[in-house]
């Protein structure tokens, strides 16, 4: 009897942990809907409940031409931060270049198109407008140093050179020219070519043209002038208020 009554305490104890086990089951069962909600809530709200040192560390990331715009239109708070960014990726440039800690970078990207030829001597600046690079003339690297006068504007968001086919008064080909900003117009000043093959002996030509071009209307123009400095290349230029300043250059024979 003792033995039967064992086996039935037994049997018994195991009924009770079946069914111990089956409760836990069924509230494990009807536990987890909420707590996904709370986890799903928690994800979508991430963003928000970020710190902004935090936050204003992820946006340093961002590339300073279209994703800086773009996210600082999210709400008044990327607004605020980004200008911060913006502010210290200036400040840090400059800092970089008094302590001489600029490092350059060989980039390759996967052009879209036809890219720009090799060339140097060219002239190049960047425009704010369509935060995009314009390269302007130069030289190939054959014996004969041909000169060119494309225009090209490499989109700094894309990485995509796009070639302008322009009307209006073409400029010379040219190398050793400037080319500044100027409101909305490229003034492109000054450059040399070297003479044809033939005939043989032909000194090189310096130029004292000015063009003007507009990237809104794709248009060249020539501008007249009085009291100029002569035809030289190799010179520095820049825009100072109304007023373009030119400094050294060569002439050819001598060099200012």
């Amino acid at each position: 009897m003792a033995s039967s009554s064992d086996s039935e305490d037994d049997s018994f104890m195991v009924v009770d942990q079946e069914e111990t086990v089956l409760d836990g089951t069924m509230e494990q069962d009807e536990e987890p809907q909420p707590v996904l909600e709370v986890e799903e809530t928690r994800h979508n709200r991430s963003m928000s409940e970020l710190p902004e040192e935090v936050l204003e560390y992820i946006l340093s990331f961002l590339s300073p031409y279209q994703e800086h715009k773009t996210a600082a239109l999210v709400c008044k708070q990327w607004y605020r931060l980004i200008k911060g960014v913006a502010h210290q990726c200036y400040h840090g440039f400059i800092k970089a270049v008094q302590e001489g800690n600029i490092q350059w970078e060989s980039r390759t990207y996967p052009y879209p198109g036809t890219p720009i030829t090799q060339r140097f001597s060219h002239s190049a600046c960047y425009y704010d407008a369509n935060q995009s690079m314009y390269v302007f003339g130069g030289c190939t690297q054959s014996s004969c140093n041909a000169a060119f006068n494309d225009l090209w504007r490499l989109d700094l968001n894309s990485k995509e050179w796009i070639r302008p086919l322009a009307s209006g008064s073409y400029p010379s080909p040219k190398a050793g020219a400037t080319l500044v900003v100027y409101k909305d117009l490229l003034v492109l000043f000054g450059g040399w070519t070297r003479p044809s093959p033939y005939p043989l002996h032909q000194p090189e030509r310096f130029f004292d043209e000015i063009h003007t071009y507009s990237p809104s209307k794709n248009w060249w123009n020539c501008i007249v002038t009085t009291h100029g400095p002569p035809p030289m290349a190799g010179h520095s230029s820049c825009v100072i208020d109304d007023k373009m300043i030119v400094f050294g250059g060569s002439l050819g024979s001598r060099q200012m």
